[in-house]
């Protein structure tokens, strides 16, 4: 399993050998959302939705561009208009 972190707290699960459908399993949706096919996200890293090219993107705390799935756009867009 392929994890990012940001001060040794789990930020970001992105293209693990377990898939990734198994570890959401493990976790609850307060905890974060899968923006895309091959990333899952906390809730609280996500900072911003911008768009790069006109490809949806949400900008962590860390300054990283992931993309978001258009079929989740509006799930991010909720959390980060509250």
């Amino acid at each position: 399993l392929h994890t990012a972190y940001r001060r040794q707290r789990q930020m970001c699960i992105r293209d693990s050998s377990m898939s990734l459908s198994k570890a959401i399993e493990h976790l609850t949706p307060d905890q974060g959302l899968r923006i895309h096919r091959s990333t899952w996200l906390k809730w609280n890293e996500m900072q911003s939705f911008i768009y790069v090219n006109g490809n949806p993107r949400v900008l962590c705390r860390n300054d990283r561009e992931l993309p978001v799935s258009r079929h989740q756009l509006d799930a991010v867009k909720d959390y980060l208009e509250k």
